[in-house]
């Protein structure tokens, strides 16, 4: 084979190659770089050498380009959008996915109906359950569900004592006029308006009992939007989450 013939078949080969990676418009640089420096280039040695030089410099061209990408805006500047049906709260690092389990997430909302499943059922779907490339999904407790309870107007304490209720500190909405459901619909859309969810904390004091948090609306309550213990055999939401990295 004559060295034109060589260098002929190295580029479009090349060439080829690298365009079934990337977009035509991506590789734009990459292929002026080759056109650019193989001008008149026969021996197969200098046409290696330049193929790997244009695509070095292509791929420091894109990674620069991409730290400079301006980062995508948080939902509500707290909420990160993981283009997956999942978020990270950079308030806990914690994912989440957006919809409740029986819901699928469309690219914009979460369609369907919520599921309710009594507490031992939660725990073992969650142990078994696969998503966005993950299954490493868990029930959170009791006090990782309560970082997503939003009250617009003021919140009681929210603590639990030695695991124990305490009813000046169920973390109930204050006011008459609130958002609901209690929660920021922007990075959860369509959560159940009346709603109480499972926490994988068993309640101490109560052997069947576990407990979870209300997301309710209409009213603001004893259970208003608070954590509270619930039997572990009623059926009740679930949200799944998973570490952050």
């Amino acid at each position: 084979m004559s060295s034109q013939r060589t260098l002929t078949v190295l580029f479009f080969l090349s060439l080829c190659g690298f365009l079934c990676l990337s977009k035509l418009a991506q590789a734009s640089d990459y292929v002026s770089c080759l056109a650019e420096k193989l001008q008149g280039i026969t021996h197969d040695a200098a046409v290696k050498a330049i193929t790997e030089a244009c695509q070095a410099q292509y791929a420091s061209n894109t990674a620069s380009k991409a730290a400079s990408a301006p980062a995508k805006a948080l939902i509500d500047g707290r909420y990160r959008d993981n283009g997956n049906g999942t978020i990270t709260d950079t308030k806990t690092n914690l994912i989440w996915m957006r919809c409740s389990l029986g819901q699928q997430w469309t690219g914009s909302t979460c369609a369907g109906v919520a599921m309710e499943m009594n507490w031992n059922d939660a725990l073992k779907t969650a142990i078994s359950f696969s998503y966005a490339g993950h299954s490493d999904w868990r029930v959170p407790t009791v006090d990782e569900l309560d970082t997503l309870v939003q009250c617009s107007a003021g919140r009681a304490p929210s603590a639990r004592p030695n695991g124990k209720f305490v009813a000046d500190t169920d973390g109930s909405c204050h006011g008459n006029e609130f958002s609901n459901p209690k929660i920021n619909i922007n990075a959860f859309p369509n959560t159940p308006i009346v709603g109480f969810f499972w926490s994988s904390s068993p309640n101490t004091d109560h052997s069947g009992y576990a407990w979870g948090v209300y997301f309710d609306s209409g009213y603001v309550g004893f259970n208003n939007g608070g954590a509270y213990g619930s039997n572990r055999g009623e059926g009740r939401h679930v949200r799944l989450v998973r570490a952050g990295q």
